[in-house]
């Protein structure tokens, strides 16, 4: 049985889109595993009119105070029953062969990594993103931990796996040998590097699929949550993912350089957020206080790493330059 775990947070607007597709299968062998993070909006109440409505016996809803996405997915985990485990996002939905091709797909592997669907509002297709076919036994599989990391924080093409947790099937066993990991990072960013990384780490066997089954909803950044983006928040979330890919360096015999990019990626990503969120003056004010970051000033060296795309090393430039702050705001406002 396949456990679908959805996390919810004020989703009445778009839980029962994602529960629609997932009924509209022909594959029966799963449950659906609800977690309301403290909404004020109605969920639960729309998540139950559905259970009634549909009178569907294999989904099952917990509430529980806020608390976050990893809280959440912990909860998810525990009350789940399933062999499998697969996460779905609540403003998400799937495509009517989802769970079928997954459940065939899986075979005898402990994980199971897919693409998806970026879609826009009104459905249609902005981009699908999918890879190259392969699988991976345990003889192989630092192969593949090696690549993990530098891949999705490149600016090269989706060759292997993806970061989210929404593009694997994994073994319930797996998940649950790493929740203590998991939930041990307590984070409210880059949640996802630490549970796939962790469950591929732990898999004596990964099978990747050209599919895109999956539909990744593009919504405007909310300005609701600013109070949460700071410079010091970014440095706890930083030296956080250190500690995290320093140690799985040393427990997957890993040469850690390939994690020597770390600071910058999550500084970037960071950025990029906080520029959506905030009016340009802030913005301004965040990159001054970026700029003088030691690791901000010592970026002219990772334009020499090897195996960089000509785009990433531009994007390094413009960095080093200052130019990022400027080209970056302009473009993302320019609508």
């Amino acid at each position: 049985m396949i456990s679908v775990l959805i996390p919810c947070y004020n989703s009445s607007k778009t839980i029962i889109r994602a529960l629609q597709s997932i009924f509209q299968t022909t594959f029966t062998d799963f449950e659906v595993i609800l977690i309301d993070d403290g909404s004020t909006d109605g969920t639960v109440t729309a998540i139950n009119k559905f259970i009634d409505t549909n009178q569907t016996s294999n989904v099952y809803v917990f509430q529980k105070e806020n608390e976050g996405v990893v809280k959440a997915i912990e909860m998810a985990v525990e009350r789940s029953r399933g062999d499998y485990l697969l996460c779905l996002d609540s403003d998400d939905y799937v495509d009517r062969d989802y769970l079928f091709t997954l459940s065939k797909e899986i075979e005898d592997y402990d994980v199971l990594a897919f693409g998806h669907k970026k879609v826009s509002l009104s459905g249609n297709i902005l981009s699908e993103i999918t890879a190259e076919p392969r699988s991976y036994q345990k003889k192989d599989m630092k192969l593949l931990l090696s690549k993990l990391y530098f891949d999705n924080n490149s600016f090269s093409a989706f060759k292997y796996v993806q970061i989210y947790r929404w593009s694997y099937l994994i073994k319930a066993s797996i998940i649950r040998k790493i929740l203590p990991v998991y939930k041990g990072m307590n984070l409210t960013l880059y949640e996802d590097l630490v549970y796939t990384m962790s469950a591929i780490a732990k898999a004596d066997s990964v099978k990747i699929i050209d599919y895109a089954g999956l539909n990744y909803v593009q919504y405007p950044v909310s300005h609701s949550r600013n109070h949460q983006d700071s410079y010091e928040n970014l440095m706890i979330l930083r030296n956080n993912l250190r500690k995290f890919l320093e140690e799985y360096s040393k427990e997957n015999d890993l040469d850690s350089s390939i994690f020597a990019t770390m600071d910058f990626d999550v500084s970037k990503f960071y950025f990029s957020r906080y520029c959506l969120r905030h009016n340009k003056r802030e913005s301004r004010e965040f990159f001054k206080r970026l700029k003088n970051d030691k690791l901000y000033q010592g970026e002219k060296k990772l334009v020499s790493i090897k195996g960089e795309s000509i785009l990433r090393k531009i994007y390094f430039l413009l960095l080093k330059n200052d130019l990022f702050s400027p080209i970056y705001y302009y473009f993302r406002h320019s609508n």
